[in-house]
């Protein structure tokens, strides 16, 4: 029964004389079916209460109270011994309710996301059946809570605890691997966490993960972003079932070379909008991976041992540095999607030797598939693009990467280069060149044969070398002083010149 946003629903043939429920309180009139109502969906009604009658649909599986101004709930729905999924995502719960604490040992599915949650440090009762607790986007909650380890919560399979503060306070017990979630959980979900590498150590404890989730998905959110420059150090322990990773926008530059010892069965590996620019060699080692996503890096080169991954089906590089591909593309037999869309290819990848590609994209490189992809295959390149376009969100252009080419007349001086280097310690900076450059415009030093004799000057005066002499060391002080000023600017400049020194990255290719 749907009474969502106060929407009409007919119920059941019972109820067919009261076909249409406008509000919540409408319903408490209607008693002959509601032994037979299963699911009650009063998501977004804007209530505040919840009626005390709904204890009485003792059939009730599903019950969504999302999306409303629920501060609490009836003890009543204790009575609903076969309710399996709670959905109370969207209101104002500082508290677990105490119906959970103190039974609903039926439920298996528990949503408590975007709450006011203090602290969820008491045990509810609940947790003996459930598989799947959602408490992500509580801000407040800074304890993961001691009892996820217990006994009781033996069967716990997902647990999300994103946009929360929980890894802040982990206790240090010897034993978490013994019982709870370090036995059964398979899906953990830690987007915007405020993680390092060092808030992670609990993981190892997880023995049978299968899926985890590192992201920042808000990028707005500053305050409970997730930092990995580097793999996390946890990672060097054996994650044999782990088979999908997620780290997109951690600030991660590098990646483990013993990726393939830690990640044994991954099959789905998203590393996208990082900062990596070189991948180890050992991927090739991962041969079960069948999604790869590497995009909005600054990846240079992909490894030739890439080909490989026999097993490999998506290979998502668009928004890298690549300037050269190598040849694997015939090599990954099951390849379906190839974007390589917006890096710095020369050369257009041999595509067309691999059939079973579905979608892909090789549009903003510098060669042109307009010019460089064979007329009678172009047609079917046509489509692959057209597929992989429309199976994303991203506005994309068509068309090879516009490098703009410098203009030769500004380099162009009388007969001499101003190549300069950019990280250059000369003497002379570019301010006292032009400074040079128009003193030399202001003498108007010409070649010796276009010397004009009007411009000799003719006296009568007897030459006196006394004077002379004192004349030419006034004229020698007077450079001097010159030259120790413009000495002074140089040092100056020298010195700015060393605080802003180029340092190479001794990874990357020389």
């Amino acid at each position: 029964m749907d009474i969502s946003k106060g929407c009409s629903y007919s119920c059941c043939d019972q109820c067919k004389q009261h076909p249409t429920f406008h509000t919540i309180q409408k319903l408490c009139n209607i008693n002959e079916c509601l032994d037979h109502i299963t699911t009650l969906d009063i998501s977004s009604s804007r209530i505040s209460e919840v009626p005390e009658f709904i204890g009485n649909l003792v059939n009730l599986v599903k019950l969504d109270l999302s999306s409303n101004e629920l501060k609490t709930l009836p003890l009543s729905l204790i009575k609903c011994q076969h309710l399996t999924d709670l959905i109370l995502s969207h209101n104002t719960f500082t508290q677990v309710p105490q119906c959970l604490i103190d039974g609903m040992h039926s439920l298996k599915a528990l949503d408590l996301s975007h709450n006011q949650l203090l602290d969820i440090n008491i045990k509810p009762f609940c947790v003996q059946q459930l598989l799947t607790l959602n408490i992500s986007y509580n801000s407040k909650l800074n304890t993961l809570p001691q009892w996820l380890w217990s006994i009781e919560c033996n069967l716990l399979e997902s647990l999300d605890i994103s946009f929360t503060n929980c890894l802040n306070n982990i206790a240090l017990d010897p034993y978490l691997n013994m019982y709870g979630i370090g036995n059964h959980l398979k899906y953990l979900y830690l987007s915007n966490t405020n993680s390092d590498v060092r808030k992670l150590d609990f993981i190892k404890n997880l023995k049978n993960l299968r899926n985890i989730v590192l992201d920042n998905k808000d990028t707005t959110i500053k305050k409970c972003r997730n930092y990995f420059h580097d793999v996390p150090l946890v990672f060097n322990y054996r994650f044999k079932f782990i088979d999908s990773l997620s780290m997109i926008d951690v600030e991660l530059s590098t990646i483990g070379s013993r990726v393939y010892f830690s990640f044994p069965s991954i099959r789905f590996l998203n590393l996208s909008n990082n900062s990596i620019v070189l991948l180890p060699d050992s991927f090739s080692e991962l041969s079960n991976l069948e999604v790869c996503d590497f995009s909005n890096n600054q990846i240079l080169k992909i490894p030739e041992s890439f080909k490989s991954l026999k097993n490999l089906k998506s290979l998502i590089l668009n928004n890298n540095w690549l300037s050269t591909f190598p040849e694997i593309i015939e090599d990954l037999i099951n390849l379906e999607i190839l974007d390589l869309y917006a890096n710095k290819l020369e050369i257009c990848p041999s595509w067309n030797l691999n059939s079973n590609i579905k979608l892909l994209d090789l549009e903003q490189n510098i060669f042109s598939t307009e010019t460089n992809i064979d007329i009678n295959i172009k047609a079917n390149y046509s489509k692959l693009l057209e597929n992989l376009r429309s199976s994303i969100t991203e506005n994309r252009i068509i068309g090879p990467l516009f490098i703009e080419e410098p203009d030769d007349t500004e380099s162009e001086t009388d007969g001499s280069s101003s190549h300069y280097s950019l990280y250059s310690t000369s003497e002379c900076d570019d301010h006292e060149l032009v400074n040079m450059r128009e003193h030399q415009g202001d003498t108007c030093l010409k070649p010796e044969e276009f010397w004009d004799c009007d411009t000799y000057e003719f006296t009568t005066d007897l030459f006196d070398p006394k004077n002379f002499e004192l004349n030419l060391m006034n004229e020698l002080k007077t450079l001097e002083n010159s030259s120790n000023v413009n000495d002074k600017k140089n040092a100056r400049s020298l010195r700015l010149a060393n605080e802003h020194y180029f340092c190479p990255n001794d990874e990357l290719p020389k």
